[in-house]
């Protein structure tokens, strides 16, 4: 294809990488599209994928910054004077304050540039006491637009509950280069393994925050204590961090459950696990879903959650009901822990993520965006 004078800005506040938008930069670029990305000024994993793919970014430098407005004001000022001096085709932004940024950015340069902000939660937010994040995701519904709407779950929240208009909204998959995913190093994975010898390796991965279902997880578990040998690990930071490690010491399960932070490397545990198991109540597209298939790592995980546990059946993994108890879910999960064709189910699992989320159709429903 020849070189095009079109451009494609990605607007991201976050350093560590981000594979549903490196696979769609390089998606771009390999069709001879510019790449821009504008992020913090921090480097961290992102910046790193950047420059090995040679992809441009800027960002500017904030003396307090830990104070969000302060960001935000010089996120205006610095955008709004590079769509006013280049010739933006299109415009990506995604977590909400960027949204909402990127929509009142959109009033001015709409004649000239797409605007699309990505939607990535459903109803997270509403069922939180957050008042701003619910001021923030309606505003960013009124301005916005155009609305990129990545799991089918969510359109119909957005329609039903938001009262968001139709012609606003673009139901599109998010986009994934599944061969940009790590390779997991084996020996750090037999690490894993001989730490938990001879016991089942159960891992969930998620913020502990209470959305994310641990504080029921650990309930659920206690069934398991005199069923198996097993250990839970769990992979995430947040502020149920001290709940949780209270909870454990007070239901006996030290020797059943480790709280081991934040890993850079959670793709060797995926690899070590026996089964990954995921009870967030609120879901949209499930990161979890996809980096356990593309391992060939069991899922277990409720099924009307999240549009990738909408492709968790009876031949991809293990579904629960959303209502299941905590015995039924312990069952279910020692069910899966025996099951000779785990290891099958997860590899349907595979299949079916890449049909959604790297086929020829979706590469081309996204590059029709910038024609």
């Amino acid at each position: 294809m020849r070189k095009t004078n079109k451009c494609v800005l990605f607007y991201f506040q976050g350093n560590k990488i981000a594979y549903d938008q490196l696979s769609l930069a390089l998606l771009f670029q390999k069709n001879k599209v510019q790449v821009v990305f504008y992020t913090p000024y921090i480097r961290g994993s992102l910046h790193s994928a950047l420059d090995s793919h040679k992809i441009m970014y800027f960002g500017v430098r904030v003396k307090d910054a830990n104070s969000t407005i302060r960001s935000l004001i010089l996120d205006a000022y610095t955008l709004f004077n590079y769509l006013r001096l280049n010739n933006v085709s299109l415009f990506f932004s995604h977590l909400p304050l960027n949204n909402l940024l990127a929509s009142m950015l959109s009033t001015f340069f709409k004649y000239k540039t797409r605007f699309i902000t990505v939607r990535h939660h459903t109803d997270y937010i509403l069922k939180g006491k957050n008042k701003n994040a619910k001021t923030i995701d309606f505003l960013v519904n009124k301005i916005a637009p155009k609305i990129q709407v990545i799991s089918d779950r969510s359109i119909n929240h957005l329609l039903k509950i938001e009262k968001v208009k139709w012609k606003k909204l673009l139901r599109l998959n998010l986009y994934f280069d599944f061969s940009l995913f790590p390779e997991p190093n084996m020996v750090e994975v037999n690490r894993i393994k001989q730490l938990n010898h001879e016991k089942k390796i159960i891992l969930t991965i998620g913020r502990l925050i209470p959305v994310k279902n641990h504080l029921f997880l650990l309930d659920v578990i206690k069934h398991l204590k005199h069923e198996l040998s097993f250990v839970l690990l769990i992979l995430g930071e947040g502020a149920e961090f001290e709940k949780l490690d209270k909870k454990i010491k007070e239901d006996n399960l030290q020797n059943e459950v480790q709280l081991l932070g934040y890993k850079n490397n959670v793709f060797d545990y995926i690899k070590a696990a026996d089964l990954i198991v995921h009870l967030s109540n609120s879901e949209n597209s499930s990161g979890v879903a996809k980096e356990a298939a593309v391992l060939e790592t069991a899922f277990l995980g409720f099924k009307s959650v999240g549009d990738s546990n909408a492709f968790l059946n009876k031949e991809t993994g293990y579904p629960l009901a959303k209502n299941s108890s905590e015995k039924k879910i312990a069952n279910e999960i020692k069910h899966a822990l025996e099951d000779i064709f785990s290891v099958n189910k997860a590899r349907n699992m595979k299949k079916l993520m890449i049909e959604n989320h790297c086929s020829k159709d979706l590469e081309n429903q996204y590059l029709t965006l910038i024609q």
